[in-house]
């Protein structure tokens, strides 16, 4: 008893509660170890819940509006004074990023014509952007809705005009995993942009390691019970092989998180396919663990030019302090794997598309002195547990 009044009277001190009990801590607290199926913005349309949550990280699109005022400062902005700067958000959503590109434009001071144009295709999404390109007085003017997928856009839309910048936050908890790089190449190398068009962000690097949580583990068996879209229960091996979204709290990732693969924007090669051997050394002090999955995150450069750069990052160790808009993502492994003392950890990823799907298979071995100790199955061969719709 002695204790746990010890415990709360810690619990209960000033620099304690100033850190477990902030906005964004509060706001984390009902999503802790709680297993979600990521987003599949191209296939189904976000709820203004969700756009209402995106818009409460206070760190996410500042660095967003440092990117464009970086971009706008480097761009050659006395060829042509008559032609207005053409920026594109891409998968607006209800204005974030169109009013921080605003903003990023109103700081640079220059007697230059802005036109955004706010790219979205949810059709409750659109209203409200229309709405706000009418009444409120920083867009009146200025903004543009055009509602379609950001991969039909063309050069109607833009009346005539070529984009400069083009602005999204497709990012997913893994960088590429809601599809980012098969709705940001096509754009950029369509009608719409040119070789000098800028893209933020410009690159986005995967980061994996492998993690030991029992808890995690019991969450993903438990999702085989859930029904899937309405219908069936998911089953176990669907449960076993599809990646989720989670905020981890009853969770120890066992490794330094080692890059996995990177897309810059824009591209230099067609081919969307990835595939990563990630070799992770053990810690001179561990001892023998147990590893129940893998942990994705990522870093990304929203924007790079000589001395100018702006990033932002979920990966542990270059973490944006104060962001909360992406979790990491969680590979399940069907059965737990001990890594005896000493033992290093291999983990192979792949990226696959085809047929209008994008999906990932994974696999660890466990090895010691060129001896394999234990290895995984491939989960999701083929996507045939799951996959993300283009």
């Amino acid at each position: 008893m002695s204790y746990l009044q010890y415990i709360r009277h810690l619990r209960a001190r000033d620099e304690i509660a100033n850190v477990l009990d902030t906005e964004e801590a509060t706001m984390e607290t009902p999503y802790l170890d709680s297993l979600q199926r990521p987003l599949q913005p191209l296939k189904d349309h976000l709820e203004f819940s969700m756009y209402e949550t995106f818009e409460k990280d206070p760190v996410k699109y500042a660095k967003y509006q440092e990117a464009v005022y970086l971009a706008l400062k480097t761009m050659d902005l006395t060829s042509d004074s008559s032609k207005p700067i053409v920026i594109a958000v891409a998968g607006a959503g209800r204005g974030p990023l169109v009013m921080r590109s605003i903003q990023a434009f109103r700081q640079l001071q220059i007697p230059l014509k802005i036109q955004v144009y706010a790219l979205e295709k949810n059709p409750s999404a659109v209203v409200y952007l229309e709405s706000m390109a009418q009444h409120n007085p920083l867009w009146q003017g200025i903004v543009t809705v055009v509602n379609t997928d950001v991969r039909q856009l063309n050069q109607d839309h833009l009346h005539g005009r070529k984009i400069d910048i083009i602005v999204s936050e497709l990012l997913g908890s893994f960088g590429d995993n809601e599809l980012s790089p098969e709705c940001l190449d096509p754009l950029l190398a369509s009608e719409c942009c040119t070789s000098s068009t800028i893209s933020i962000p410009m690159q986005y690097t995967s980061f994996l390691a492998p993690v030991s949580s029992c808890r995690l583990h019991t969450e993903a068996t438990q999702q085989a019970q859930v029904p899937h879209d309405g219908a069936q229960p998911l089953g176990m091996q669907r449960a076993m092989e599809t990646s989720y979204v989670v905020r981890t709290h009853s969770a120890s990732q066992t490794h330094i998180e080692q890059p996995c693969w990177k897309f810059d924007h824009p591209c230099t090669t067609s081919n969307k396919e990835r595939t990563a051997r990630v070799d992770m050394a053990p810690e001179s002090s561990s001892g023998p663990i147990t590893i129940h999955g893998l942990l994705g995150t990522f870093t990304a450069v929203l924007f790079a030019k000589g001395e100018s750069s702006c990033d932002i990052s979920i990966a542990p160790h270059h973490f944006s302090k104060g962001m909360f808009s992406w979790f990491p993502i969680y590979f399940p492994f069907r059965e737990p794997i001990r890594v005896p003392e000493g033992s290093n950890v291999s983990v192979k990823m792949w990226r696959k598309t085809m047929e209008g799907r994008v999906w990932y298979e994974w696999c660890a071995i466990v090895h010691r002195k060129g001896e394999i100790i234990e290895m995984t199955p491939i989960h999701n061969p083929n996507g045939r547990s799951s996959y993300v719709s283009m």
